[in-house]
């Protein structure tokens, strides 16, 4: 794997299995990528601590989450989040709504206006009050449909003529702030509104500089919206088998799914 200095992996629908497991034959092939002189890092939307539980992510050499909005590497850690100012523009706006539900991801934790076990997110009440004691890097939105069975479902009922879309869209145009913010859908249920700052690519970027890595030297395994950007930057893209239509169009190579250890089978060509 010569020409192949650093490895970005995404992890839901990518080296996790539908069941959230990674599987033993992909944990080695990326091991044997780093023990050839190479480094991994995980591109993720999920923040840390939902990283952390796994034992084997530990082992990578840079972790990129929250879709780029915290990168730690090693002991360094840089934060790409919302400027106070945007944060408290936007949570003013999107608490107008009764019918959504609302989830801060902070340098504090994981906050929601609802609680959500899974996540270990506590309800809280005030959300304005709680932007002056720390840093917001995304603010999640989901609707009455949300995929969390654990989740006590939000009072009201959501608008079928107004969207969420619709409404993320609007709001960031009202408060003139298309060239600050942005918003993606993950799962076709989870819409996601993050800083321009905050991209996994603006990570990946970032890791390989501090490497002294080239983009045309890495390769980058994705399979949803988030993970575009960075499969057509680096010089091999490879969309799993199971990835969107989106991923496939600009990827260089489709791997198989991730319920076939597709990044361990691509890895092992590469050897």
């Amino acid at each position: 794997m010569s020409e192949i200095s650093a490895l970005f992996t995404d992890l839901d629908g990518t080296i996790l299995r539908k069941d959230k497991t990674i599987s033993g034959r992909t944990m080695e092939a990326i091991r044997r990528f780093q023990a050839s002189g190479g480094i991994w890092a995980i591109a993720s939307a999920r923040p840390e601590v939902a990283i952390s539980r796994y034992k084997e992510l530990t082992e990578a050499d840079a972790v990129i989450t929250l879709n780029g909005a915290r990168i730690k590497r090693g002991d360094q850690v840089i934060s790409n989040g919302f400027s106070s100012e945007n944060a408290r523009k936007l949570l003013s706006e999107i608490l107008k709504f009764e019918d959504l539900l609302i989830i801060l991801e902070t340098s504090r934790g994981i906050f929601g206006n609802v609680e959500i076990p899974e996540w270990n997110t506590p309800k809280i009440s005030d959300f304005l009050s709680l932007l002056s004691t720390c840093d917001v890097y995304k603010i999640l939105l989901a609707g009455k449909d949300h995929k969390l069975s654990s989740i006590v479902q939000p009072t009201g009922n959501l608008c079928e003529s107004y969207c969420i879309p619709d409404r993320i869209r609007k709001i960031i145009r009202e408060l003139d702030l298309l060239d600050s913010v942005y918003f993606t859908v993950a799962e076709e249920w989870l819409y996601q509104i993050m800083s321009t700052t905050a991209t996994k690519w603006n990570g990946v970027r970032l890791v390989l500089e501090e490497e002294g890595i080239s983009p045309e030297r890495a390769i980058y395994f994705g399979d949803d919206h988030d993970d575009v950007e960075s499969i057509r930057h680096v010089g091999k893209g490879v969309a799993m088998g199971n990835a969107i239509e989106e991923v496939k169009k600009v990827a260089d190579l489709i791997a198989p799914t991730n319920e076939e250890d597709g990044v361990a089978q691509i890895l092992e060509g590469l050897e």
